[in-house]
């Protein structure tokens, strides 16, 4: 998942994509959600069908994200609901490629 897109279908029909530079934690359900490229998603998190994950996201451990939310991307979000959290630094911006490869 962390080198290259993947894509698989819940029985829903709910298309389950994730992008390039993507880091995600242990013990994570991600479900019938798009996770576009350069995001990274903490430990024992839940994303649910329908969400979408923008381009720049940092998810912090333990988070869920309800089904349908959209997340702008360049910001940090944690909470049960996920919550906008503040703007991303520039450091932070750098980490998505740094941690996808390691």
């Amino acid at each position: 998942m962390q080198s290259r897109p993947s894509s698989a279908q819940t029985p829903r029909g709910w298309a389950v994509v994730v992008g390039d530079d993507v880091t995600v934690g242990h013990q994570c359900i991600i479900h019938g959600c798009t996770v576009e490229s350069r995001c990274l998603i903490g430990m024992g998190l839940a994303i649910f069908d329908g969400a979408i994950l923008r381009g720049g996201v940092f998810l912090g451990a333990g988070n869920l994200v309800a089904e349908g939310k959209d997340l702008a991307g360049g910001y940090m979000w944690m909470g049960r609901p996920a919550r906008k959290v503040r703007e991303l630094t520039e450091a932070e911006k750098a980490c998505f490629e740094y941690t996808a490869k390691h």
